[in-house]
């Protein structure tokens, strides 16, 4: 500390200081902040007094030379390594087969703790778009038994999430969704486990899908449990402004395991049912999300189907059987189907 004190000659560098770290700082002269553009003190400021004609002693600006890097070294640098720091605002509009390809050409994905890992290739790593100042892919990790909360206001973008994750994993999953669209079979919990005991045997992970979780009916909600206990994954969306959206009852597994996911935040209050509050401001695009992940929090933008723009038809693995797509039995997605209906006419 004596020392520091001691030294006579201080240079001092306004560009990109704070108020705060300028608070110990003795009255300086106002100055452009441009790169090398400082602020001299001791015997070096009369030095540069003297060679400006200036006469007396001070405080005096001088501007420092700046090195000119060759670029084209940087840019064989970039080439073959990774590219510098950048920051750069998420894209406002994706489509799957851009958030598809960049995750298949990403070494180091977003959020990967080690770099040798690679989470393309992980059955259990689901992507879900991209995110970080680097726009690499971010995913999640859903072991068998999980549950993935996605919540959001009306056209957040729920549904569009749902459609498109499918695409984006097209290889380690097993889609169902639940109450859309009929299907056939059992609704016991045997029938459950066969979908599950079907999806292992051909190296994947069965997950279930469903939309507007809040509006289950107590049926929907049993076959729900019933497939999560034997081993699916469970992917379900509220409404977050709905009265109902905390009666999903498996709700509370995501909420204990703090993995979420919500669209379209608009206060730091969206994220308290995950015990998180959110840096959001209100004014963001559409598809704009925040990955919340054992209390760490990744923004990232969704991709989605948009005017002029068709995602290209993704590839499977040929050495697996193709993934499925389909329905939990008819018996199950009747009650859900028949209260929509019910509600269409009254409305009416």
């Amino acid at each position: 500390g004596r020392f520091i004190a001691g030294i006579p000659n201080r240079i001092f560098f306004p560009l990109g200081a704070s108020a705060e770290s300028m608070v110990s700082w003795p009255r300086l002269p106002l100055v452009p902040r441009y790169p090398g553009r400082v602020l001299v003190t001791g015997t070096i400021a009369d030095d540069v007094a003297g060679a400006a004609g200036a006469a007396g002693s001070g405080i005096h600006a001088a501007q420092l030379a700046l090195h000119d890097p060759d670029r084209r070294s940087i840019a064989e640098a970039t080439q073959h390594g990774n590219p510098p720091f950048t920051v750069r605002a998420l894209p406002t509009e994706l489509t799957v087969s851009e958030v598809y390809a960049r995750a298949h050409t990403t070494s180091t994905p977003a959020g990967c703790p080690d770099g040798g890992h690679d989470r393309a290739s992980d059955p259990a790593e689901m992507l879900l778009g991209l995110g970080g100042d680097n726009h690499d892919p971010v995913y999640i990790r859903l072991d068998p038994g999980s549950v993935l909360l996605v919540t959001g206001p009306p056209r957040s973008g729920k549904t569009t999430l749902l459609d498109t994750l499918a695409a984006l994993n097209p290889v380690h999953f097993d889609w169902h969704r639940l109450g859309t669209e009929p299907g056939s079979g059992g609704t016991g919990s045997s029938g459950c486990q066969k979908l599950v005991e079907r999806s292992a045997a051909n190296g994947r992970i069965l997950v279930l899908l469903i939309d507007d979780a809040e509006g289950l009916c107590a049926e929907v909600q049993d076959a729900a449990l019933r497939s999560h206990a034997t081993g699916a994954v469970v992917v379900a969306a509220v409404d977050s402004r709905s009265p109902g959206a905390g009666s999903f009852q498996l709700a509370s597994v995501a909420r204990n395991h703090g993995t979420g996911l919500v669209l379209a935040p608009r206060r730091p209050a969206d994220g308290d049912f995950f015990n998180c509050r959110l840096d959001a401001d209100g004014h963001l695009p559409a598809g704009r999300a925040v990955l919340i992940d054992h209390g760490s929090t990744t923004w990232l933008q969704l991709p989605r189907v948009s005017a002029g723009k068709q995602p290209v038809t993704l590839p499977t693995s040929a050495t697996t059987a193709p993934p499925t797509t389909t329905a939990l039995p008819a018996t199950t997605a009747l009650p859900l189907a028949t209260a929509r209906v019910a509600r269409h006419r009254s409305a009416k």
